[in-house]
């Protein structure tokens, strides 16, 4: 897989390949992340407590760790869809207004796909 930036984008070959590998490595990180809760949310919900008050804080972690486990779906979501763009030569400019992506930005959320100002 090749990976590319957008030519109108702010990016070179040096910065499109510290993104890209930091995008993979969020990747990893979140999908470990997601089977992790996973994990979790399936012991919750396996366990049978008496206790109310018990059984009642094991609902309240487990809808906690659904609600990480759909934040962090959404992020993979923006992960790949960020590393589809390298791999289709559109990635580092915005999707709303065609502007390059600064790479100041791309370094903290790499799977970003607007400018701050869009």
């Amino acid at each position: 897989m090749a990976i590319t930036y957008h030519p109108d984008s702010d990016l070179d070959d040096a910065k499109i390949k510290q993104l890209h590998g930091e995008l993979l490595l969020k990747q990893e990180h979140f999908r470990d992340e997601i089977t992790k809760l996973s994990n979790l949310i399936a012991k919750k919900e396996d366990c049978s407590v008496t206790d109310v008050a018990e059984a009642a804080n094991i609902r309240e972690e487990a809808d906690r760790a659904m609600g990480l486990v759909d934040q962090y779906t959404e992020t993979l979501a923006q992960i790949e869809k960020a590393l589809s763009h390298m791999e289709h030569g559109t990635y580092g400019v915005s999707d709303k207004s065609g502007n390059p992506i600064p790479f100041e930005r791309l370094k903290i959320i790499p799977w970003t796909s607007s400018c701050a100002d869009d």
